[in-house]
């Protein structure tokens, strides 16, 4: 059986998972499982060795050195302070530090951006005609006047078109 050259984590058939260190074989039911050739060490035979060399005499390599990338530089936020930010967010705040990391950035990915006060291209209410282009602000104040329920993901077409229905 191969020994492995770094640690893996594999599910078991029955579904456990088993973290195999560097070194140990890999069992013949995880074989399938590991895909990266590279944590595999190179199986000898007799052939491949020289005179009198025994396995214990060959030197593995060592393993390769990386440089940290700046994100991996950046701290990471404590489970406390993730739970902290889930909760300001109004979302479930139980669950792994990296569950709710996900659930948080899913959310922040459905936000709509900020609308740029400055319009791209000439438009109905883009100041040129002698209106006031349509910003966001200027949407949630008139949509307020008109006393119409709206909220953070209420986006902006879908505010202005309640504006347009009730104004």
């Amino acid at each position: 059986m191969p020994k492995i050259t770094h640690a893996v984590t594999v599910r078991q058939p029955n579904g456990l998972i088993v973290t195999l260190a560097a070194g140990e074989e890999l069992p013949e039911w995880a074989i399938p499982l590991v895909t990266n050739p590279k944590v595999l060490a190179a199986e000898e035979t007799r052939e491949s060795r020289s005179e009198g060399e025994t396995p214990e005499d060959a030197t593995p390599e060592p393993p390769a050195t990386t440089t940290p990338s700046p994100e991996s530089a950046t701290p990471k936020p404590s489970h406390a302070e993730v739970v902290a930010r889930a909760k300001e967010l109004g979302l479930k705040a139980k669950g792994s530090t990296v569950e709710l990391l996900e659930r948080i950035a899913a959310h922040e990915a459905t936000l709509t951006p900020p609308v740029d006060p400055t319009p791209k291209s000439a438009g109905p209410g883009d100041g040129e005609d002698g209106e006031d282009p349509v910003t966001r602000a200027s949407l949630e104040a008139k949509a307020t006047e008109l006393g119409l329920s709206f909220t953070e993901e209420t986006t902006d077409a879908e505010l202005e078109a309640l504006v347009d229905a009730e104004g």
